[in-house]
């Protein structure tokens, strides 16, 4: 029987079956994940009917790693007056971590759900959103550590869900960027630091030294006059043996 044929059918005993239906829909069209089937659930004073209930994982992304997080809706007979039952189903290597949103046995709490019954806006598509960005701030549930998962790359803490996360190394390790111009020459280095200085070239002057440590200086003008960047802030003659 084609899903939505049976979800028609399954809805006939529920106070708004039309409401119900559209809003189921659009979960299942929008999260494939899910699955819908007919189950038992127990309430805390101890009474048992049979619900709708959608069941599957909902996907996050935790320090940038995909996770997908077992749970299970059950849609009150009462829907869209009352709020679907939102739990987190662990596997068995999975433990529930506790926190705001999670107790021990799984349910899910939010300020969402608690204002329902005095908005009508609210839906059950919202609901399984808001959720999904709560498990990816905090994560529900953790890898359990048995006998079998040492050595292996588990998750061994609460603050991580069913695989363990990447972890970065700290500043002190990672190695830091090499500028381009490492490789380059002192002057272009300079030039990068902004310790150049700007000289223009106007003559030439030689210097040339005999063996009596006579100078005998040579000033002309080039054929040329350039402007260039330097990393000299002071310069040096160059002297030239007299050939004997």
């Amino acid at each position: 029987m084609d899903i939505k044929c049976w979800l028609r059918t399954v809805l006939q005993h529920y106070q708004d079956p039309e409401r119900t239906f559209r809003d189921v829909d659009a979960v299942l069209q929008t999260y494939l994940s899910l699955k819908a089937k007919m189950d038992s659930y127990t309430s805390n004073d101890g009474h048992t009917q049979l619900l709708l209930c959608l069941h599957g994982t909902i996907p996050i992304t935790y320090r940038f790693v995909p996770y997908n997080i077992p749970v299970a809706f059950w849609i009150p007979k009462e829907y869209p007056k009352t709020s679907p039952i939102p739990y987190v189903k662990p596997t068995a290597n999975m433990l529930i971590r506790e926190g705001r949103h999670v107790d021990k046995s799984g349910m899910c709490y939010h300020h969402y759900r608690s204002t329902w019954a005095n908005d009508k806006a609210h839906t059950f598509l919202e609901l399984v959103a808001i959720l999904q960005q709560v498990f990816t701030q905090e994560p529900p549930v953790y890898t359990k550590i048995t006998s079998n998962t040492i050595g292996s790359p588990q998750i061994q803490d609460s603050n991580s869900p069913q695989r363990q996360a990447p972890n970065n190394p700290p500043l002190s390790q990672m190695p830091a960027e090499i500028p381009s111009w490492m490789n380059e020459s002192t002057a272009l280095y300079n030039m990068n630091q902004g310790l150049a200085v700007r000289l223009d070239i106007h003559f030439i002057l030689i210097t040339v030294s005999n063996c009596s440590h006579s100078c005998i200086e040579y000033e002309f003008e080039p054929s040329f006059s350039c402007t260039s960047e330097v990393s000299f802030t002071s310069c040096n003659s160059h002297s030239v043996s007299q050939p004997q």
